[in-house]
């Protein structure tokens, strides 16, 4: 295996990471809006919507690094 192809696998084993602690961060902050109430779930909902928009990159990452 060759460098390029360590970082290859290194770069993508960091999007899979990266997705998983995306991933676990929205449930989080799930519970904690369906926990709040008022101006506190507003702000919830807004961290779980810009945690959603992450996600739609990362899974444009994934897609493109897929692409020869």
């Amino acid at each position: 295996m060759g460098s390029n192809d360590a970082d290859e696998q290194d770069r993508q084993e960091a999007v899979i990471e990266l997705a998983e602690l995306v991933h676990l961060a929205q449930e989080t902050g799930r519970r904690l809006a369906n926990k709040s109430h008022g101006e506190l779930y507003d702000l919830a909902h807004d961290v779980i919507e810009l945690l959603h928009q992450v996600r739609v990159q990362i899974e444009l990452i994934q897609e493109r690094s897929a692409q020869p």
